[in-house]
């Protein structure tokens, strides 16, 4: 298992969850896409796929959306939604299919994270405490206890079919964006499309990244976007 030194843009994959002494759930894969697309022009050849609305073996493996509000959690929070939906698609796997109800805790994530000592957060450390420590697990009827990453590796400089198959599978994709001047005022409904000239950079002229989870792909007028 090696920890990357670099966070945007790299992919990472996380090979399974697990609880300490129990195998407990499998792959999620993390990918990184620093740009994507946006065009209002109606195509009679757009669409878009998504596991917000599309089920999975007859099941809604999408979880709850998360809401990081104006702390610098997005790694966490999107680490926390990939291995939920992970999960979520595990269950909808098995014969017959199953539903999983189970979430994880991003504040302790977040708590745990901080008493490392790192103000900064980073993909990399983030998801070595994920293989190491773990996160407690919630909700009804779950098994309780510490869930753990197994593993995980880490891609880069791949094709958007490279990227776009995992998706189709229902396999969750969590990665880092650069953020431009406009990022805040994409709506949910939109397409964010990079713009590097507005580029926001840092006091040290770093550029400012956001960690997300990428689950549904598409086609807007003529352009592939996740």
């Amino acid at each position: 298992m090696m920890v990357e030194k670099s966070d945007y843009p790299r992919e990472v994959q996380v090979e399974s969850i697990t609880q300490r002494g129990y195998d407990k759930a499998s792959k999620v894969n993390d990918l990184t896409w620093p740009s994507l697309s946006e065009s209002s022009m109606p195509n009679l050849n757009d669409y878009e796929k998504s596991w917000m609305t599309k089920r999975f073996h007859g099941q809604n493996i999408s979880p709850t959306i998360k809401n990081q509000g104006n702390r610098g959690s997005c790694f966490f929070h999107s680490l926390i939604f990939a291995a939920e939906i992970e999960l979520k698609r595990q269950a909808a796997l098995r014969v017959p299919p199953r539903k999983s109800k189970m979430r994880f805790s991003p504040n302790e994530f977040i708590n745990e994270y901080g008493k490392e000592g790192d103000p900064m957060p980073k993909f990399s450390p983030a998801l070595k405490m994920l293989k190491e420590k773990g996160v407690s697990a919630l909700g009804k009827n779950v098994e309780r206890g510490k869930y753990c990453i197994k593993g995980y590796k880490s891609r880069s400089n791949m094709s958007f079919k490279e990227i776009k198959e995992p998706i189709r599978q229902g396999m969750p994709i969590v990665g880092g964006i650069f953020m431009d001047e406009g990022f805040t005022e994409v709506g949910p409904k939109d397409i964010y499309d990079y713009d590097p000239t507005k580029a926001l950079l840092t006091e040290d002229g770093e550029h400012v990244g956001h960690a997300v989870t990428f689950i549904g792909s598409g086609v807007c007028a003529t352009v592939e976007h996740i």
